[in-house]
């Protein structure tokens, strides 16, 4: 089980939920301008996060962070961000700063906007600690089962 989050082009279609069903069977190479926009996100990626592993081919794009389990990826034309419920407490906040810190980049880079499905919104720095309460929860909740 892991918090994801979808990037959407939101630029392309009006609503959520269309620009999940167009993101779904896209392209499986990755995107010319995708592929540029990802040169320009590793950089600042591994600013943020350190140490963090850098993979991808022509179909797919990775960065992995060993410490946290975080991974952003672009499968195609499709980029998601997905990290573990490993977390609790202060790990936790720290966790989710990062998920939101790094989507924010990818934001900036691409134009794409993060799509919470957790909460079926938007992800929005101001919802930092409440992502950073459903990680807790949902960790604690899994380490008793």
């Amino acid at each position: 089980m892991s918090y994801d989050v979808s990037f959407l082009d939101l630029r392309r279609y009006p609503s959520v939920s269309e620009a999940i069903e167009a993101g779904e069977g896209r392209s499986s190479t990755v995107p010319q301008e995708l592929g540029e926009a990802w040169r320009r996100i590793t950089p600042r990626a591994l600013e943020l996060l350190g140490d963090a592993e850098l993979g991808g081919n022509e179909s797919w794009l990775g960065i992995g962070h060993g410490p946290s389990g975080l991974q952003l990826s672009a499968y195609g034309a499709n980029v998601m961000m997905n990290v573990p419920y490993w977390h609790q407490g202060e790990e936790a906040e720290k966790v989710m700063a990062l998920v939101y810190g790094l989507a924010a980049i990818v934001e900036e880079e691409t134009g794409l906007s993060a799509y919470d499905p957790q909460t079926g919104d938007l992800l929005t720095a101001s919802r930092t600690a409440e992502a950073a309460a459903m990680m807790n929860d949902t960790a604690g909740w899994l380490k008793r089962y």
